[in-house]
């Protein structure tokens, strides 16, 4: 009563959600409060992000001090980084 007619059993496919990868220089992203500028640049970021929908993201020379992480909830991305301790020099080599 279960068996197909053809002696074969019914598969089920698999969905596959393909990952978008990423990485961008974006020369360094920490604010400037003095900037004449409406929005932050992670959230900025964030909307570039979405606009290409990329998953995950690898940011280079965002120029952020010490361990931390920041999320920008309308472009649903959350942030995480390491740098060098807010002492030391961060310069080209």
């Amino acid at each position: 009563m279960g068996i197909p007619s053809c002696g074969r059993a019914k598969t089920k496919k698999k969905r596959v959600k393909v990952l978008s990868l990423a990485t961008w220089k974006v020369r360094i992203l920490s604010d400037n409060i003095n900037a004449d500028r409406p929005e932050r640049r992670s959230a900025l970021v964030a909307r570039e992000l979405a606009r290409y929908t990329v998953d995950i993201a690898a940011l280079s020379e965002t120029r952020f001090a010490h361990k931390g992480q920041l999320t920008e909830l309308n472009g649903g991305y959350t942030f995480f980084w390491s740098g060098l301790n807010g002492s030391e020099r961060r310069e080209q080599v």
